[in-house]
Order: C-alpha cells, then sequence, then structure tokens
C-alpha cells in the first residue's frame, strides 16, 4: 500500500503549473519588467523561459568556460571541424591552421551548437571570399541550460574564449589586427568579454543583435572596449535582442526592431541579424545612413553619411568627421540600414523554397493538450524537470550528434541503502571497487528507478520511490541519472532511449555477475520515457529481471516502436496507465496493465482460421506459426522488430555443434576464433562438411537437427556442424526474421575462420536450413562468395520474404535448390536466364536490365543491373577493410602492408617520403593480385624510384552482385582519401607528387578518393571508369577529383562510360569496342585494354592523342587539332579537352 501511496504522490507532484498567457510574438515583453518571454530553441523552435528562474550555481561551477570547445575550419577541410585544444599544441600543429592567414571567430547563442545554422552559414561565407582560419565555439555545455544560467555563465565562456586566442596567438603565431570576433544573442556579449579578456586587441568584433533580457544594465555586455572597430547589428531591439546603441558602430536595419521584412515573430528577426551578416560578408551591399540619434534610426529616417553594414573587411572602422552627435549618443555612431528591393532581392533568393524567417509560429496549443492526437499532433505541453510546461515539437529533428556523444555510456548509478536513505553512493560500470566500498549488499534485493524527460536523480520521481521502497523493504536502490540525453529535445532524449536502456542492462549484468545478485529480486521501475528504458534495459538482460514496472509510459512517438516497453522485458511486466492517448500510451503493452481511474479497452483477438486458408503473403497480418514444440502459435506480421535485440543479441551469439562417427550423439562445441575447441574435436579438414541451420522457435536440439544429423552420418564420414541460433530464434517472428542476415553473415565468417585454421574444402561443403533457417545458410553462402559446393532450402519461410533481398537465392553456391512442401504460391525459385548477346550489343545504359561483364579470372557472368544492394554487407565490408601494399625497386614483387593508423607499418617499411607516390585501384571481381597490378607497378618502377601502393579492396570488389560493390565505392575511396591524407601528415610527401590510377570501378575509387583528400593529388587517371550505374552518378570520377584528371574510354557505352568526366579525355580507336585484336563478341577485352595502353605509356610515353571538337569526332577518330600525349606517369602533366587516336592491336601498341 506505500509503495502505491508513493506512485500517487508522484502523479500528484507531476501535476503541473498554470501556463501564462503570453502572446506568441512577445508584444507584451517589457525589458526589466514582464518575467515571461518566448525565446527560440536551437532549431528556431519557440520556448516560454522564465526570467525569474533560479540560476544552476551547480552547473555553472560544472560546465563553466572550460568546457567550450574551439572547432577549426580552412578552406581544406571546410566540413569537417579539427578540434583545437587549449593548452595541447599539437592540436594546433596537426591542424590545418596557418598563422600567417586571419582569424575568423563564430559563437552561438543560446540552446545552440557548434553545428547550428548561424555557424554554418557564417563560416561558409568566410570561406567563400577569403582564404582563413575559422573558428567555432561550441559551449553548449551551459548554453544547452536554462536561459538564466546560461546568461549568468556568460562572462566565465567568454574569459576561456579570450584566453584561448591568448594562448593560441602567442604559441602558433598569428596576427590580433587580423582578428575578428563575431558572436549571435548571448554569443555578442561572449565575443564582448572576450575581447576586453584579451586587451581590446581583437581588431574587429561584432555582435549579432546582442541579447537583451538581462542585459540592459549589465557590465559584461558587448561594448566599444571589446576591440578596436566594434559595431553591432540590432533586428529585434527591445525583444529578444538590445534597443540601445552598445558599440561603435550600431546598426539598425529596417528600424532594428520587430518585425524584419518576412518575419511575423520576434523569433525569425532575431535570427535576421546573423542572415544578413553572412550575405554582407558574401556581397557587402548594405550600406547604412548615418543617424542623428537613435529615434531616427528607429524610424527608418537617416540622411547621414554611408557605412557598409557588417562584411569582412578587417580594417573597417567608422569615420567621426560629419557626425551630428547628441550628448547621448556621444563618440557613438548609429546607422539606418534600408532593407530596399535592392537587399531584399538577396534575401528572397530565388532557389531558397522556404520562408526566411527563422522562427515558427507558435502554435494554439490547449494547455490541458485536448487536441492531442497520437501520431497526427505535431505540439504537446510536456512538464519540464520542475513540472512546469513546456511546449515540445514532436517534429523536431534528432541532434545525432548529441545522440553519439550523449549516450548510455553517460548514466550514473547512484545507490541507495537504509545505510544511506539521502546520501548517494555512485556505482561506476567496471570499476568493482565502487560497488565494494558501498552499501551495495549481494542478498538483498534489487530495485532500479529510471526517470523520464527533462529530470535527473534528484527529480521528485525518484526520491518519493525510494523512500517507499526502503521504508517497507531493507534493499539496494540504484536511481539512474541519464540527464545528458534527457534533457536534451524530446524527439532526441526519446531516439536515445535504446542505447540508455541497453547501457542499463549492460550495468546489471556486470553488476550481479561481478559483486553478486539474484535476478529474482531485480524489480526495474521508470516513468514515463523511462519506463522505455527499463524495458530495454530488462530485454537487454535476456528478460530475466523478476519484474519489471511502467509507469504511465510515454505515449507520443511510442504507439508502434519497437524498442517500447514490452512483456518480454521481465518474467512479470506490468504497466499502470494515468494519462493514456496523450502523454503516456493507452494501449495495453505488459502482462498486467492498470488503468486507474479509467477503464480497461483491451483488445480482441482476431479471427484467424486454424489451416491458415486466409493467408495472403504481403497483404494478411495475422498468421499460425509453428512454437519451438510444433503447437501453433498466432504471429502478428505488423509487430515492431525489436531493435535492441537485434543489436545486442547478433550473429557472434551463435553456437556451432559438431557430430561426427565418432560422436554421432553429443555435440562437440566448436567456438569461433578459439582453435583449440576445433583441434581438441573430431573435426577433420578431409571430411566432407555439412551444415544444418533450424527455424524459428528451434534450436540445436529441435527434431530437425538429429533426424537429418544422424540421415548424413549413416551414409557418409563427414564433419556435421548444427547451428544453434536461439538468441534469435526465439523472439517474436519480426525480429528473428530481421536477425536473419546477422546469423548468416556470422556463420560463413566462421566458416572462412575454419578452412583457415583448421583445413577444410568448398568443394566439399553442404549448407541445409530449414524455413528461416533457409535463408541464412542463403546469406552464408553469399558472404563465402558462393563457394559452397551446394545449398539447399527446406520449404524456405515465405511470410516477409518474396521480395528480400536477403532471401536464399541462387548466388548463395554453386548448386542451390529448394524443396517446397508448403509454398501459398507456388514459384521456382530459380530464375530463367535472359538471352543477352554475349558482346553486349543490346545494352543501353540506364535502360538494360542485364549485361555480360568479367569475374576475376575474365570469365563473363551475367549480371543483374536491379538486383538489389545487399546493404548488410555494405555495412560490414566497407572502406574499413581496405588494404594498401607496398612496392618499391628495393620490394618489386613482395609487397609490404601499411596499415592506417600503426605509424610502425610504415617506419618498418621502404616508405620514402621524398619520392612519389602512385596508388592502383582494381575494379569488380579483382583484388591486389589482379594482373592489372603487378603490370602497372612494373611500368612505374621500371621509369621511376617510387612509392607504388596497390588498394586491394577485394572484401567488396569480390562480392557476386555488382550493384553492391557498385555501392561501396564512395566508403572504399573516402577510406583510401583518408588513408592518404594520414599517410602524408604522419610520413612525409607531397601531394603534388601523387598520382591515383583506377580501372572500372577503381576510377570511381580513386575519383572519391581525391575529392576526400580535398582534391589535393597531382594526377587522377580513370582507366575506361565504370558504365553502368553510373551514367549521372555524383560519386563518379570527375575534375574535381585532383589537381588534374583524365580518363581513357575503350569501352564506351558497354562496360565504360562514353561521357567525358576528367579535364581530358582520350579515346582510342574511338573510345569503344571492339579495341584492335579485340573480338566484337567481347567487350570485356575492350575494356581491359585501358590497363594495357596506360602502362604501355608509362614505359614509353609514345601514344599522341589529337584534339578533337567533339566527342563525335573522338568517336570516328577524325580529330585533328594540338596533340597532347595519353597517359604516362609524368606528374606536371596537364591539359583540357577530348583526344582522339589510333593504336596498335598488341603491346607496345
Amino acid at each position: 500500500m506505500k509503495l502505491v501511496i508513493a506512485f500517487a504522490v508522484f502523479v500528484a507532484l507531476c501535476s503541473g503549473h498554470a501556463l501564462p498567457s503570453v502572446p506568441g510574438d512577445n508584444s507584451d515583453y517589457v525589458e526589466g519588467e514582464s518575467r515571461y518571454i518566448w525565446m527560440p530553441d536551437g532549431e528556431g523552435n519557440p520556448k516560454l523561459v522564465d526570467l525569474h528562474e533560479p540560476v544552476d550555481e551547480a552547473l555553472l561551477n560544472s560546465r563553466n568556460g572550460a568546457n567550450n570547445q574551439y572547432w577549426l575550419f580552412t578552406r581544406s577541410n571546410q566540413n569537417n571541424a579539427q578540434i583545437l585544444v587549449n593548452g595541447n599544441i599539437n592540436s594546433v600543429r596537426n591542424s590545418n591552421y596557418a598563422s600567417n592567414k586571419p582569424i575568423k571567430v563564430i559563437v552561438h547563442g543560446w540552446n545552440s551548437n557548434g553545428g547550428s545554422s548561424v555557424n554554418t552559414a557564417i563560416t561558409s561565407a568566410f570561406l567563400a571570399v577569403q582564404d582563413v582560419n575559422v573558428i567555432v565555439v561550441d559551449w553548449r555545455q551551459l548554453a544547452g541550460s536554462s536561459y538564466t544560467s546560461a546568461a549568468n555563465g556568460v562572462p566565465s565562456v567568454g574569459q576561456h574564449l579570450g584566453n584561448f586566442l591568448v594562448w593560441l596567438i602567442n604559441n602558433a603565431g598569428g596576427n590580433w589586427n587580423n582578428v575578428h570576433l563575431a558572436g549571435h544573442s548571448l554569443g555578442a556579449h561572449i565575443v564582448g568579454v572576450a575581447g576586453r579578456q584579451a586587451g581590446g586587441r581583437p581588431s574587429r568584433v561584432t555582435g549579432l543583435d546582442p541579447a537583451g533580457p538581462g542585459w540592459s544594465n549589465n557590465g559584461n555586455a558587448l561594448n566599444r572596449n571589446s576591440g578596436r572597430f566594434v559595431e553591432a547589428i540590432h533586428t529585434d531591439g527591445n525583444i529578444l535582442g538590445l534597443m540601445a546603441a552598445i558599440a561603435d558602430a550600431d546598426f539598425y536595419p529596417n528600424g532594428g526592431n520587430h518585425p524584419q521584412p518576412g518575419c511575423s515573430l520576434s523569433t525569425c528577426s532575431h535570427s535576421r541579424a546573423h542572415e544578413l551578416f553572412a550575405s554582407t560578408i558574401r556581397h557587402n551591399r548594405f550600406a547604412g545612413r548615418q543617424c542623428s540619434n537613435l529615434s531616427q534610426a528607429q524610424q527608418s529616417n537617416c540622411s547621414g553619411s554611408t557605412l557598409n553594414m557588417g562584411n569582412a573587411v578587417i580594417n573597417k572602422s567608422g569615420t567621426f568627421d560629419k557626425i551630428i552627435r547628441t550628448d547621448e549618443d556621444k563618440n557613438r555612431i548609429n546607422f539606418h540600414v534600408p532593407f530596399r528591393l535592392s537587399g531584399l532581392s538577396y534575401m528572397g533568393d530565388k532557389k531558397r523554397k522556404r520562408p526566411l524567417c527563422s522562427g515558427h509560429a507558435i502554435p494554439t496549443v490547449p494547455g490541458d493538450n485536448s487536441h492531442y492526437v497520437e501520431g497526427e499532433s505535431r505540439y504537446i505541453w510536456m512538464p519540464d524537470g520542475e513540472g512546469k510546461p513546456m511546449l515540445v515539437d514532436l517534429h523536431a529533428p534528432v541532434d545525432e550528434a548529441l545522440l553519439s556523444s550523449r549516450n548510455g555510456a553517460n548514466n550514473q548509478y547512484w545507490l541507495f541503502t537504509r545505510s544511506n536513505q539521502n546520501s548517494a553512493q555512485i556505482l561506476t560500470h567496471g570499476n568493482i571497487n565502487s560497488v565494494k566500498n558501498s552499501n551495495y549488499a549481494s542478498n538483498k534485493a534489487l530495485k532500479v528507478i529510471v526517470h523520464g524527460l527533462n529530470s535527473n536523480g534528484g527529480a521528485a520521481v525518484n526520491t518519493a520511490i525510494t523512500s517507499a521502497f526502503l521504508a517497507v523493504q531493507d534493499c539496494n536502490v540504484i536511481v539512474v541519472d541519464w540527464r545528458q540525453l534527457a534533457g536534451s529535445l524530446y524527439t532526441t532524449a526519446s531516439n536515445g532511449v535504446p542505447g540508455v536502456g541497453q547501457h542499463l542492462g549492460n550495468f546489471l549484468t556486470w553488476l550481479i555477475n561481478n559483486a553478486g545478485g539474484n535476478w529474482n529480486n531485480v524489480h526495474l521501475v521508470g516513468h514515463s520515457l523511462g519506463a522505455h528504458v527499463v524495458g530495454v534495459a530488462g530485454r537487454h538482460a535476456s528478460g530475466t529481471p523478476s519484474r519489471v514496472t511502467g509507469l504511465d509510459p510515454a505515449g507520443p512517438g511510442w504507439t508502434s516502436n519497437g524498442n517500447a516497453l514490452n512483456k518480454a522485458s521481465g518474467r512479470y511486466v506490468e504497466a499502470i496507465h494515468t494519462d493514456g492517448n496523450i502523454l503516456g500510451l493507452m494501449n495495453a503493452i505488459a502482462d498486467a496493465d492498470f488503468y486507474p481511474n479509467g477503464v480497461c479497452s483491451g483488445h480482441a483477438l482476431p479471427t484467424v482460421p486454424g489451416d491458415n486458408s486466409h493467408y495472403v503473403e504481403g497483404e494478411s497480418r495475422y498468421i499460425w506459426m509453428p512454437d519451438g514444440e510444433g503447437k501453433p502459435i498466432l504471429v502478428d506480421l505488423h509487430e515492431p522488430v525489436d531493435e535492441a535485440l537485434v543489436s545486442s543479441r547478433n550473429g557472434d551469439n551463435n553456437q556451432y555443434w559438431l557430430f561426427t562417427r565418432s560422436n554421432p550423439s553429443k555435440a562437440q562445441i566448436l567456438i569461433h576464433g578459439n582453435a583449440n575447441s576445433v583441434w581438441l574435436s573430431n573435426y577433420l579438414g578431409f571430411r566432407p562438411l555439412k551444415v544444418i541451420v533450424h527455424g524459428w522457435k528451434n534450436n540445436g536440439d529441435s527434431a530437425m537437427n538429429p533426424l537429418i544429423t544422424s540421415a548424413f552420418l549413416s551414409v557418409l564420414d563427414a564433419n556435421v556442424i548444427v547451428v544453434d541460433w536461439r538468441t534469435f530464434a526465439y523472439s517474436h517472428y519480426n525480429t528473428a526474421s530481421n536477425s536473419v542476415p546477422a546469423v548468416g553473415q556470422a556463420l560463413g565468417k566462421f566458416l572462412i575462420w575454419l578452412f583457415n585454421n583448421a583445413g577444410g574444402n568448398w568443394n566439399n561443403v553442404h549448407l541445409v536450413g530449414f524455413s528461416l533457417g533457409a535463408h541464412i545458410v542463403g546469406v552464408a553462402g553469399r558472404h563465402v562468395s558462393g563457394r559452397a559446393a551446394r545449398v539447399t532450402g527446406l520449404d524456405p519461410a515465405g511470410p516477409g520474404w518474396t521480395d528480400n533481398i536477403h532471401a536464399l537465392n541462387r548466388n548463395a553456391g554453386r548448386y542451390v535448390e529448394a524443396i517446397h512442401t508448403d509454398g501459398h504460391i507456388l514459384v521456382c525459385s530459380g530464375h530463367a536466364l535472359p538471352t543477352v548477346p554475349g558482346d553486349n550489343s543490346h545494352y543501353v545504359e540506364g535502360e538494360s536490365r542485364y549485361i555480360w561483364m568479367p569475374d576475376s579470372e575474365g570469365k563473363p557472368v551475367l549480371v543483374d543491373l536491379h538486383e538489389p544492394v545487399d546493404e548488410a554487407l555494405l555495412s560490414a565490408r566497407n572502406g574499413a577493410n581496405n588494404q594498401y601494399w607496398l612496392y618499391t625497386r628495393q620490394n618489386q614483387h613482395n609487397p609490404q602492408f601499411l596499415v592506417h593508423g600503426n605509424a610502425n607499418s610504415i617506419w618498418g617499411s621502404n616508405y620514402l617520403g621524398s619520392r612519389p607516390i602512385k596508388v592502383i585501384v582494381h575494379g569488380w571481381n579483382n583484388d591486389g593480385n589482379s594482373p592489372m597490378n603487378p603490370t602497372i607497378t612494373s611500368a612505374f618502377l621500371a621509369v621511376q624510384d617510387a612509392n607504388v601502393i596497390v588498394v586491394d579492396w577485394r572484401t567488396l570488389a569480390n562480392h557476386p552482385s555488382y550493384n553492391t560493390a557498385a555501392a561501396g565505392v564512395p566508403g572504399v575511396g573516402q577510406h583510401l582519401g583518408n588513408f592518404l591524407v594520414w599517410l602524408i601528415n604522419t610520413a612525409g610527401g607531397n601531394w603534388n607528387n601523387v598520382h591515383l590510377v583506377g580501372f572500372s570501378l577503381g576510377a570511381h575509387v580513386v575519383g572519391n578518393a581525391g575529392r576526400q583528400a580535398g582534391a589535393r593529388p597531382g594526377r587522377i587517371t580513370g582507366l575506361d571508369p565504370a558504365g553502368p550505374l553510373w551514367g549521372g552518378n555524383s560519386n563518379a570520377l570527375n575534375s574535381n577529383s585532383g589537381q588534374y584528371v583524365e580518363a581513357i574510354h575503350t569501352d564506351g557505352n558497354i562496360l565504360g562510360i562514353m561521357t567525358p568526366v576528367g579535364n581530358a579525355d582520350f579515346y582510342p580507336n574511338g573510345g569503344k569496342n571492339p579495341q584492335p585484336g579485340c573480338s566484337i563478341l567481347n567487350s570485356i577485352c575492350s575494356h581491359g585494354r585501358a590497363n594495357d595502353l596506360f602502362a604501355a605509356t608509362v614505359r614509353h610515353n609514345h601514344l599522341v592523342g589529337r584534339q578533337c571538337a567533339n566527342i563525335w569526332q573522338a568517336e570516328l577518330s577524325i580529330c585533328s587539332g594540338a596533340s597532347f600525349h595519353m597517359g604516362n606517369g609524368i606528374l606536371s602533366k596537364r591539359g583540357n579537352g577530348i583526344f582522339g587516336l589510333l593504336t596498335g592491336n598488341s603491346f607496345p601498341f
């Protein structure tokens, strides 16, 4: 009863406060008098702010300016920040910071961060007009707190910024005459403090609508002592911004107050300042007229001398000669900036489809949420950490950066017991001493409490329930504090629930395994989002907690969310619903659902024929399926996938049970990665290998496994491996079905490892799977590149698999068969081969579906260009799997392996930074040993002492699907680009001496690599760049990939691209099939000719093209323009145009 009372008290505590009536346009606001004001959050969404809210002193002490981050952007890294660390000179030396270039510093305002639009817009503007160092200051640690706390933290943030700039210039060089600080809103006052902290030395300081509330008479505000020339641009004066003139020059565009043109809200007018500033940097065309006084500025009635507003001119200053001053405005310049059609034409750019106002109209939302409909309504009132109402936009974008940095690893675990009922003891995951030194007692029950949005460990929900538990029982109470995410936007916090829950599950598992405890005594309790957190945690702990209680589980966004609390979260799960259909879920989700003061709606079970005669694939929702004992169980095919389970119980949980004639009934367990488990077993590599995989709701002991195992062993002395994947197979059908790719890939990896370590022969491998298991062996077979001799699918699962790219198909092995016994629509699993001419004469890019391409041995293989991309493989076999093989004149035939990030792999090699770097990248179905690589390598080394790096990306390139390999090209190229940047930065090198060469798909790989490296490579050569799927593809090789880019086209419009893509494009013999010596029936020969031609030109530099007026002249080989050598290895080569030439039919052509 006391526990129930505690829950009731908590509900009463969160009943909230009456919403103040505050006009959405802030029209009632009076600075220094009004208590409430609407302000924009980081996304421009309106948030009601209480200016009387107490300052969070603890936060100010812990999240002060020492938490500032300094993000450097330059023309060499315009989109990827380099982090400069105050006091760490290496962070500067290893960056693109250049002391001889101007320094531009940008500081955001309240509820923003380094990635907010104010920073990106101004950064790109600065870099568009000048080669500079742009430093964005990210002070989100304080900026994300309440307005009053953030405002009080401004002096510290500014002082730390000033100290950082002094340290930077003193230690890494720079010139104060070239320093320009710009800040928006609270950020304007920060740059003011920073400038004064640096002794007023910055040449320019610009305040963009400096924050108004609380700053009228604040000694820490921006003023003209902050730099040599200080200006302010006022756009929302007397509301969100200051109206008073505070700088050397104060600009008041359109009167300096709300509304600015195109704005209906003051939040929009407030943001207009930074939009205007970014515009002036690029165009410098907004000229203000001098005003006699502030009144003239507000009335847009100024007629004095002109001064341009904003811009990036570092030596800008105001002229005082002809200024008519009043006593009030002595030594200040006030300018009205007329925002006439000339200015409006920019702000109304035809390319922009959305209004320029950054704010949003504040919707009329009833304070009782009576309007709210789940899945339809956009806005809803929710309580903040104090129970005060806060308007939440359910469409607000998720802050992915915050999710990455403030995930469940930031959870804190506060222990309370009867010995410390009011003072928490902190338990740290992985630190057993934190437990041993606490009052934790493993023989006592364990209660875990998790708060919701905008709360923390000290919130009322935790203290009320903790005291209730300890009043009735001597137990361990652990309060989970996840404020790092819970304090963010609702959508972001909601998306962070799985990570928080998984970390909690891992923590509990670690705690019980290391410090003792009993899952039978574990009770998890969570409120609102916390209810879903404990749901995830319970499932992550395999559903072993004895009890899980959800207190009004959060509703918005959770109705069909696979991460929601459900009855798989514990042995007994209950939910108490008190605000269903608004802030909480109304649906029954647990073993027991309580609806105090309400009516249980219940759910009627659908009437489904027991023979499944109703079932239509892709349409029916329900179907009867057998459980592990063959009993029928009703399956809802619309049930959400349990993503948390999929993440935690992947294919690494597979078990591999070995049976042989020496142990036909008792399994020996083989463990992936543990060679002893194989060597100590009866496995023999020369025997045939039979692999059996069960289906849904089954395990290694299910009847099918011993039945098929005994059948195999009765006729053959074999290794039979039964795969037990019960950790997934026992989940809901949809979840188990979604896990098939991971289970299959893990099986494929295991087989490769087994053969590499204990022997085996792919010609003797037979994979057999039933139902979902049939698709698992399909995935496994494709993962081993289709090398298994046989794959058999026993009635492959149907529901959800008709058009599923992970389904069993004929690419899974050399011979694939399926036995169908319960097909609802009898369709042969194979496919009739289309009639496709062997010379690809039918092929039209963008229209034809099938094309012949060469395999690794040059043999033709039919490719389906509509085949779905294997996304799972792309994730697992991305560019991080690239291998880099170094050849030099000292090791022309035996590669030395360079490992990205491992400097010792370079120091121990023959690499010399003084030599040119030649990089060679193969195409589809090739690897580092393919003939093109040694041919071109030997040619380079024959004429020059160079570092030749062959890139082996076989993990993707050797995939049976061309489409998948093509989709992986950007990732492979980006990793190659990053590797080269690291290599040159670590061991030396000169970008002018870098030459990248790629064939077919490899041509597009080097294109991506060059762009990833900022187009710095001196030369890039594409050898018949791949055509299929690359017409109009933005990831293709292009002239922006390097300093000079050329392409050699030999099979255009079939396997290669015909369109010019480089600075110079060569079309030997018309650039198409057949090339001399190649049969017209063999475009594969013509495609490969580009490699041979290039290798010949490296050695002899003898093939000369003539410039063509157009591509048609090149195709007809009738060009007569200027001469230009094709190919070769000359690093300083430069040229432009289309070139044709004729060659011979054999080396050296």
